[in-house]
C-alpha cells in the first residue's frame, strides 16, 4: 500500500491517471511509442503498443487491435455467431 503523500500517488495526481477512466493505459501506450516507436521504423518493423490497466480497462490501441482482429476472425470463420454478441463480449 502507497501512504497518500508518497511520491507515487503524488505523480498519480498529476497525470490524473487517478480520475479519467483510461488515462494510465494511454499514457503507457504513448510511453511505449516514444521508446520504441523509431526503432521499430528503422527495422522495418510495425510497432503496436499495448497496454492494460491494473482494474483491467484497455488501452485505445488494445481495443483497437482487438476489434481489428476479433471482427476478421468472425469474418473467416463463417459468421456463425451475431457480430454485436462478439463485439459485446470484447467491449
Amino acid at each position: 500500500m502507497f501512504a497518500n503523500g508518497s511520491a507515487w500517488h503524488k505523480k498519480a495526481q498529476n497525470n490524473n491517471t487517478d480520475e479519467i477512466k483510461g488515462m494510465a493505459a494511454h499514457m503507457s501506450e504513448m510511453k511505449k511509442k516514444r521508446d520504441y516507436g523509431e526503432k521499430s521504423k528503422q527495422n522495418d518493423l510495425h510497432f503496436m503498443p499495448l497496454a492494460v490497466e491494473t482494474y483491467g480497462r484497455w488501452g485505445k490501441d488494445l481495443t483497437l487491435f482487438f476489434e481489428t482482429n476479433v471482427l476478421a476472425g468472425w469474418r473467416n470463420s463463417g459468421q456463425t455467431i451475431p457480430l454485436a454478441v462478439i463485439k459485446e463480449y470484447w467491449k
